[in-house]
């Protein structure tokens, strides 16, 4: 009579893996999104975001928008962290990034709008957290030359 037993380590990489990402711009600029939630409560729609989170590990993309020319955006946020360490970020068409909010101290509130102005191109708007707890309101305004998508 044979036993088989199988082990999940790849779930403790992925695990580890979402953790040091924070620090590193070469994967947090890749297209592809990777992230863990526990407690994860809210919405994301095409104009604005509002979620809590019990703890948070990765980077996920709210927002793609393309900008046909000049155009501009402004970011309304309201965030509040309670753990870990949490960012706002913008990546635009040539892979640079550009910070929109850091927080990496506990209860540190942040609110604030900010105006960006944009090239031709498409651009990602990605939280990213490390051991992050808290809550985070974004919201998206655009001039005629944006197409924001979710």
């Amino acid at each position: 009579m044979g036993v088989s037993v199988t082990t999940l380590s790849g779930c403790t990489y992925y695990k580890n893996y979402h953790k040091q990402i924070y620090n590193d711009t070469s994967e947090i600029i890749k297209q592809d999104d990777i992230y863990t939630y526990k407690d994860r409560v809210g919405e994301t729609t095409k104009r604005e975001a509002n979620i809590e989170y019990g703890t948070f590990n990765g980077m996920e993309t709210i927002w793609k928008f393309k900008s046909e020319g000049k155009g501009s955006i402004t970011i309304d946020f309201n965030s509040k962290l309670n753990k870990g360490k949490f960012k706002c970020l913008l990546i635009n068409p040539k892979n640079k990034v550009k910070n929109i909010f850091k927080q990496s101290e506990e209860g540190l509130i942040n609110k604030s709008n900010l105006k960006i102005n944009l090239e031709k191109g498409t651009y990602r708007l990605k939280v990213v957290g490390k051991g992050a707890g808290g809550e985070v309101t974004l919201k998206i305004k655009d001039s005629e030359n944006v197409i924001i998508t979710k």
